[in-house]
This record gives structure tokens, sequence and C-alpha cells, in this order.
């Protein structure tokens, strides 16, 4: 990668967002703890990548809920945040 972190979290209020490569262990407490979760994505990356399927086996593996909204584009504006809330 070039200079980039390979993960990070970013909080804003009460909301966590998780990125990155290999992050999915990192957030297995997390999962644990809250069991509710929204996960925004792209149309077919992720999908592609095997990344959604990977997160979608972690929240089952914890009975935890959640929702799928994939209309996020690359580099999303604000106003698709709120549409996705």
């Amino acid at each position: 990668m070039s200079g980039e972190p390979e993960r990070f979290v970013l909080q804003y209020y009460d909301v966590k967002l998780f990125f990155g490569r290999k992050i999915l262990r990192e957030i297995k407490p997390f999962i644990q703890e809250y069991k509710r979760f929204g996960i925004l994505t792209g149309r077919s990356s992720a999908k592609i990548s095997g990344a959604y399927d990977d997160v979608i086996n972690l929240l089952r593996e914890f009975d935890a809920e959640y929702i799928v909204y994939d209309k996020i584009s690359p580099n999303p504006w604000v106003s698709e945040a709120e549409k996705a809330g």
C-alpha cells in the first residue's frame, strides 16, 4: 500500500466505523458487546472481493442483528450517509 494505514477506526459520537485489511480480527469483542450493526457498502466490490461474506459470516457467528445498505458510491457525499441513516 502507499503509506496508508493497514486498518483504522473512526468514531463519530456513538458510531464506530471500521476500515481496512484484517480488521475483522479486532472487532470480535465489539460484536459481542453491541449485537446490532449496519453494513454500508457499494453495489458489488465488497461482494466480489469476498469481504462482504467475511463480515456476514462473522456477524452470524455471534448471532448479531444487521442491515445492509449497498448504495454507497466511492468517495461518498454526506447526503449518502444521511440516506443510509
